[in-house]
């Protein structure tokens, strides 16, 4: 390799000449002097001087890691600092210490053998320039690891007096843990060994500890067990969550109860981690501890806490972002900006890469602190590019972008280390003083700048006319743009700019960020998911400000977060329709502009309408059971014997269903504890706590009989009409449900038929219209609204144009004393054709609230002319409905009319009616939530019905 260079000859003066010498390296540098003669003299006899150029010493080299660890960690160790190629090795100072370490001495990997300690150092060897060097002695610490007990054997569901439980525990490290009786000991139970003995009804705690030893240290959290002895009692199942990296995205914890009632999580240690329903956030560096609980209710007692620790873990550090690159002689600038995500530990230094780009030795450095550096030792002529990487406790982070290709020269006449910062609109370069001014005195710095590419001007953009001014600010900048800025050190003796007084820098300008990291969908709920990341790797030179989320499909993402810790990002989804996949995209926003999305697709669970068919004996009278077919615990609760109506209430915890006499049937509950109800009678399911959209199946005996859909709050209400050739006796009805959790349930009631006459039916008080088919006018008035157009049908048989209010998602039609709001679902289309007829494409799916009815009462809805009843709802105590019909796919294409026959408050009937076409191609709308055109459509639809008047028509009733 060149040791030196010779740059700078002057003209001759008075017979001597001078020259500037660029030392390379070390070696021998000779230095040799000619003279070519001329007409008057011969030429000279060459003249050679040399001399030794010494190996340089390095930079210090420190060890950068945390020197505390805790047994059962490794440790890899790292280092800063230094000079030159040479390599970096590890040793152990005398010997494996207490802590008995084992160090490989190429990668600096540790384990240790027990808690203590042993003592490191690090040598960098020589290399042609650069004599060895050793980092001072560092002592490793390892201190005695934490260590939890669990109690892994689960409570029994009815602890009774005299009976006994074996109890099992582990302890994390591996050890033998003890139990305790800590409450109850004595009087409620006694403990033997591992089986506890159960005395009496009460409170029996037990407690599973483990005192550590040179290892570990005491367990904690020790694990600590509820028995209510004579009561229900549950477990929590709660999955270790493994450790975490400091940066991660949030995710999703598992816990559940046995009881199947919720869970609660809580963070026990908010300044390392935080908890939000079932997702964990970082905060920061550290041991994360959370506990899961569930309280009981009426019938399960309060389960035992469950307590979970795992680490949150230091990581390396994102991309820096180089900013600004220039060359000198055997070496390279690099101006940058820390990366915005440090890891959860300070930065110690950077690590800068010179890669010659026609290939060859990579020229690496670790001796940099801060921006700006200099990476030395290359070779002038060659063209590298240039990677910066930070350096933390953790190790050597992700290196950057490479700078442009640049290539050292000899211009020791040139001022060095110039490097740019970008500003607003501005671009500031700053030098130090040129090593030599080549035998002439300094006149003046000349800078010009130029975008990326294109030409130089020839004239100066700014003259520095004193050699101590070392800075220069270019304004009126295109932010976002490239630019190369030139500066030439003028002197008496070198007026014009070569290459050994002028110096180039490059600014980069800042880009947008790197897409997003490990962009994934977590269940949270059957409809539920988080949507969580992690911070781009680069943010491109300009902080990440937003990200953006998007869904197919027609579904959103709730707030989206970045974590101000980890910059990580995160955005809940809730309402998401069962068995359909989405797919979402997210994207980083910095000031330069959006980056490339990430995707990830997501789908949601499927449920089937029904649990199996009901087997020929009912497994039992009236309980509940779960998709296995588990006797779920739980007693039924009955209104008094006798009282009207009569109503039978079952619930899981999560869903509840009540069975009752639907409208005409008195039905009571008698000293069995059954539903009695006279023969013809009917009977009403209403269950609450369904998971949205999932049907609600009823059975008689083995027969199935009618199926309602939840609404979007979880609710349904089915009829139940026993089948043909029903006898008085004993029957058994069966319910089946998804809860809002996703958990399949059947509830069984036992009923009795008693004989006598039926049920009123159809023709009772409350409503006052036959059910078997829609409700005509009783006047000469017609009832036929024609596509685009809407009636109401008055208790005394009269027709009248209802007065209509919008709000931006729904329609809401009022007269004779009822309201109803229509709005549309996802999937459904309306629009207007050439006529001005209403036109629905689509899954026909509409949602319908309703109020000012008569508590008990029935709302049927119908499809004319067909004559289709799409639904029979209940209403509720409240005088309100809320649910969803769907028009059939097999209808014919065409005019069609919407009728609801409903009863208002005071038991008068009231009907409304919409006229609408049917589009022959009814393919569910793609993409995403069409609502807003489908309430566009129907505010076109109902313009001009305004205030309300009255009028009768001739048309015939179809």
């Amino acid at each position: 390799p060149a040791v030196c260079s010779v740059t700078g000859n002057t003209t001759a003066t008075a017979g001597s000449t001078g020259a500037v010498v660029t030392l390379l390296g070390a070696g021998t540098c000779t230095i040799a002097a000619d003279q070519a003669g001329n007409h008057q003299f011969s030429p000279a006899t060459r003249q050679t001087q040399s001399f030794t150029v010494a190996q340089a010493a390095q930079a210090t080299l420190s060890l950068t890691n945390s020197f505390s660890v805790t047994f059962g960690d490794t440790l890899t160790l790292a280092t800063s600092g230094g000079s030159g190629t040479g390599a970096v090795s590890y040793a152990l100072v005398s010997g494996a210490g207490s802590a008995q370490c084992i160090l490989n001495p190429t990668t600096g990997s540790m384990t240790f053998g027990a808690a203590g300690t042993c003592s490191v150092r690090a040598t960098k060897a020589a290399d042609t320039n650069y004599s060895s060097i050793q980092s001072t002695t560092r002592v490793v610490t390892v201190a005695r690891a934490a260590q939890t007990t669990s109690i892994t054997s689960a409570v029994p569901s009815r602890p009774l007096p005299g009976g006994s439980y074996a109890v099992t525990a582990t302890a994390s490290s591996g050890l033998t843990p003890a139990l305790v009786i800590m409450a109850g000991a004595g009087t409620v139970c006694s403990l033997s060994g591992s089986t506890v003995s159960f005395l009496a009804t009460g409170m029996c705690v037990v407690l599973a500890t483990q005192a550590g030893n040179t290892n570990y240290l005491p367990a904690d959290p020790e694990d600590m067990q509820t028995i209510m002895v004579g009561s229900l009692n549950q477990n929590i199942t709660f999955t270790q969550p493994a450790n975490m990296d400091f940066g991660d995205a949030d995710a999703v914890l598992s816990a559940t109860a046995s009881s199947g009632l919720p869970v609660t999580l809580a963070s026990q240690t908010t300044s390392v981690c935080a908890v939000t329903g079932v997702r964990v956030s970082i905060v920061a560096v550290g041991d994360c501890k959370i506990t899961a609980s569930q309280s009981g209710d009426s019938r399960y007692a309060a389960a035992s806490s469950e307590t979970r620790v795992f680490e949150i873990v230091a990581t390396v550090a994102n991309s820096p972002v180089i900013r600004s690159a220039s060359a000198s002689s055997g070496a390279l600038t690099v101006g940058f900006m820390s990366p915005s995500f440090d890891g959860g530990t300070s930065i110690l230094g950077y690590r800068l890469v010179a890669t010659p780009t026609n290939g060859g030795t990579a020229v690496t450095t670790e001796s940099c602190l801060a921006s700006p550096c200099v990476i030395d030792g290359l070779v002038n002529g060659t063209e590298y590019t240039v990677t910066v990487a930070a350096i933390n406790a953790a190790g050597v982070g992700s290196p950057s972008t490479a700078s442009p290709a640049l290539t050292p020269v000899t211009n020791a006449m040139a001022v060095q280390a110039l490097v740019s910062v970008p500003g607003d609109g501005v671009l500031t370069v700053s030098w130090t003083t040129p090593a030599d001014l080549g035998g002439g005195t300094f006149t003046r710095y000349e800078v010009r700048i130029r975008e990326s590419g294109q030409s130089w001007p020839s004239v100066a953009t700014h003259n520095v006319s004193s050699q101590s001014t070392t800075s220069v600010q270019m304004t009126d900048l295109s932010n976002g743009t490239g630019y190369e800025v030139q500066v030439i050190t003028i002197t008496s003796a070198n007026s014009e700019s070569f290459e050994g007084n002028t110096a180039v820098v490059v600014a980069i300008p800042r880009r947008v960020p790197t897409s997003v990291r490990e962009l994934s969908v977590a269940r949270t709920s059957p409809t539920g998911a988080l949507v969580s990341w992690k911070s781009p790797l680069s943010d491109g030179g300009a902080s990440v400000t937003s990200y953006t989320v998007s869904f197919s499909g027609g579904a959103s993402c709730g707030v989206v977060t970045m974590n101000p810790s980890t910059l990580a990002g995160s955005c809940v989804v809730t309402g998401l329709r069962l068995e359909t996949t989405f797919v979402v995209s997210v994207s980083a926003v910095n000031d330069a502009g959006s980056s490339a999305s990430a995707t990830a697709s997501y789908t949601t669970p499927t449920f089937p309408v029904s649990l199996p068919s009901p087997p020929a004996q009912p497994p039992c009278a009236t309980c509940s059971r779960d998709g296995d077919g588990t006797e779920l615990p739980g007693s039924p609760v009955t209104t008094p014997v006798g009282q009207k109506p009569g109503t039978v209430t079952l619930t899981d915890g999560v869903v509840t269903v009540v069975l009752s006499g639907a409208r005409g049937t008195d039905a009571v509950v008698n000293s069995d504890g059954q539903l009695e109800f006279p023969l013809g009678g009917k009977l009403s399911a209403a269950g609450s706590g369904i998971l949205p959209t999932t049907s609600m199946a009823t059975w008689w005996n083995r027969t199935a009989t009618n199926v309602g859909v939840a609404s979007d709050t979880g609710v349904a209400t089915v009829e139940i009409t026993p089948p043909s050739g029903t006898v008085a006796g004993v029957a058994s009805v069966r319910v089946d449900a998804v809860s809002s959790t996703g958990a399949h349930r059947a509830f069984y009631f036992a009923v009795k038929v008693i004989g006598g006459a039926p049920a009123t039916g159809g023709a009772s008080v409350e409503d006052p219209f036959d059910v078997t088919e829609p409700r005509k006018p009783s006047t000469s008035s017609t009832f036929d609204p024609k596509s685009g157009e809407t009636e109401i049908l008055s208790p005394s048989g009269e027709v009248t144009i209802p007065e209509t209010t919008t709000t931006s998602r729904s329609i809401t039609i009022e007269g004779d004393g009822v309201k109803a709001t229509i709005t549309a679902e996802p999937g459904t289309s309306m629009k207007r054709n050439s006529a001005g007829g209403l036109v629905i494409e689509g899954t026909g799916k509409l949602r319908i609230v309703q109020s000012g009815l008569k508590p008990g009462s029935s709302v049927v809805v119908w499809l004319r002319p067909s004559m289709t009843r799409l639904a029979l709802v209940k209403v509720r105590s409240s005088g309100k409905v809320d649910f969803f019909v769907t028009l059939p796919t097999g209808v014919a294409a065409g005019d069609h009319r919407l009728q609801i026959d409903m009863v208002r408050a005071d038991g008068q009937p009231v009907s409304m009616a919409m006229g609408f076409s049917l589009s022959a191609n009814r393919m569910p709308v793609a993409g995403s939530n069409t609502t807003g055109g489908i309430v566009l459509s129907l505010l076109l639809l109902l313009v001009g019905f305004g205030v309300m008047t009255r009028r009768r028509r001739e048309r015939p009733f179809p």
